[in-house]
């Protein structure tokens, strides 16, 4: 059986597809996590298929072709810049830590990207650690 056939297969490939011809945007990289989650759902529902390498190597590909990708990420829009940031270190981030091992010019665009959104994510992230704590502080004073 071709694993192109299989649905959830040709889906995930439709929407990786998609995903190259794009601008790279928010939306897009919506499209490439689907994508991969509709994959990984097959492997979890069919863990004997037989298509199991032909799934890696789609996510291998694709991997490597978003990667390739990042310099035209529009540095400019958050929401873009931050999925694709979580679509490396979280998404693929195996195939991701693989292919920048094998070809180090692809760690230089997403090392591009981090560098403009590093400081602003770890702002962000700190300031709402400190208003978790400020509400539960406010909490506990409400309750004495």
């Amino acid at each position: 059986m071709d694993p192109r056939s299989i649905p959830e297969i040709c889906e995930a490939i439709e929407l990786l597809e998609s995903y190259e011809q794009s601008q790279a945007s928010h939306a897009d990289a919506k499209e490439f996590m689907l994508a991969i989650e509709t994959l990984e759902d097959y492997l979890t529902d069919h863990p004997e298929t037989p298509h199991r390498q032909f799934i890696q190597n789609l996510r291998f590909s694709h991997t490597r072709r978003m990667l390739q990708r990042l310099a035209s990420v529009n540095k400019a829009d958050a929401g873009a810049s931050i999925d694709h940031i979580v679509m490396i270190v979280h998404t693929v981030k195996n195939e991701a830590e693989k292919l920048m091992e094998l070809y180090p010019e692809l760690r230089k665009d997403f090392d591009a990207l981090i560098s403009v959104w590093a400081d602003p994510l770890a702002r962000a992230l700190v300031a709402e650690e400190e208003e978790k704590e400020r509400q539960r502080k406010n909490q506990n004073a409400s309750h004495t």
